[in-house]
């Protein structure tokens, strides 16, 4: 009978193959956590630009003084105002990447409320109410 002896070649092969196996995973798992991290980051970059952007269009209103300033600066807050933002949060005539909406409710105080949305639907609403002395 005779003894065959096997070369350490296949052994390594094997071996070479299970490696790159667990490596092509390792670079899928990898790819895929930045892929959603890269996701993750636009999302909170459009959340922290429509929190500033509704913060800074209720002090402009608050700031307006009297309604009759307001109607001026912004248009018929009672009926609805859209105003529109491209992806810089630049205000833009005609559609944008993002819109707010200003809606009044008219009373003592006024109320109102500020809604930013994006593509992805609304990503922020920030309710106010204006000083007493303002009024309708």
């Amino acid at each position: 009978m005779e003894e065959r002896t096997h070369s350490g070649a296949s052994l390594f092969l094997m071996e070479f193959m299970v490696m790159l196996l667990v490596f092509f995973v390792s670079c899928a798992i990898i790819l895929s956590v930045f892929a959603s991290a890269h996701g993750y980051t636009r999302r909170s970059q459009d959340l922290s630009g429509a929190m500033i952007q509704a913060q800074s269009l209720a002090e402009q209103l608050k700031n307006a003084g009297d309604y009759e300033t307001m109607t001026d600066r912004f248009g018929d807050l009672e009926a609805g105002v859209t105003l529109w933002y491209d992806r810089d949060w630049r205000q833009v005539e005609g559609e944008g990447a993002y819109q707010a909406k200003i809606t009044l409710r008219a009373g003592c105080p006024v109320e109102g409320n500020i809604v930013i949305g994006g593509e992805e639907g609304e990503l922020y609403a920030l309710p106010f109410a204006l000083a007493e002395g303002v009024e309708r």
